[in-house]
């Protein structure tokens, strides 16, 4: 019976265990790696595969005679096939894998990050200064807003102004229609004037 895809993540769990700095990565495809470098992985088929040097790899193809493991069309040639009768056996398949382990530790660190072109830099202060330009203005905007309200006020009094005055000139207009009040006769000039008599 071919081993299932949990029970030969237990086996390459309990290889991994052997070796306390290493820890398996990656959910949908497990694999281990140091300073950089992947150095096991399990594929989709359900197999396992180990990177090796070149005279590990060598001395591990005499012994078992395992076929080349193939991802995506593409021959992964520094890795070897693990046949399913050594991941069973735990203890001889450790010895493989801390083989390949202690090969990829004693090599330096594998730089991840690109080396940064030479017109990047200019860049990267062109965008600083412009950053920096629009820090500055942003505060000029600010007050702007702030003094607008003010403006809106003195519009206000101006118009509460203007009605005032148009209250005040209807009033004089009606102040100035109305009748003007008769002078009551005075009484001494009224007796002083004598009666007219009539002519017969």
């Amino acid at each position: 019976m071919p081993l299932s895809r949990d029970a030969l993540l237990d086996y390459y769990d309990a290889v991994i265990a052997t070796q306390p700095e290493v820890a398996r990565k990656g959910k949908a495809n497990p694999y281990t790696s140091c300073k950089g470098r992947m150095f096991s992985f399990v594929t989709k088929e359900n197999e396992l595969a180990i990177r090796l040097n070149d005279e590990d790899r060598e001395a591990f193809l005499k012994k078992h005679k395992t076929k080349p493991i193939i991802v995506y069309g593409t021959v992964m040639k520094e890795y070897v096939r693990i046949p399913e009768s050594l991941i069973r056996r735990t203890k001889e398949l450790a010895k493989t894998f801390a083989k390949s382990f202690e090969h990829f530790d004693s090599l330096p660190q594998n730089p991840t990050t690109k080396p940064k072109k030479k017109g990047s830099t200019k860049k990267a202060a062109k965008k600083t200064t412009r950053k920096k330009a629009t820090a500055k203005k942003s505060p000029r905007k600010k007050a702007v807003s702030k003094k607008a309200p003010a403006k809106k006020d003195t519009r206000k009094k101006t118009a509460t102004k203007k009605a005032t005055r148009k209250k005040s000139a209807t009033r004089n207009v009606a102040a100035k229609k109305k009748p003007a009040a008769r002078k009551a006769p005075n009484r001494k000039t009224a007796s002083r004037k004598k009666p007219t008599r009539k002519k017969r």
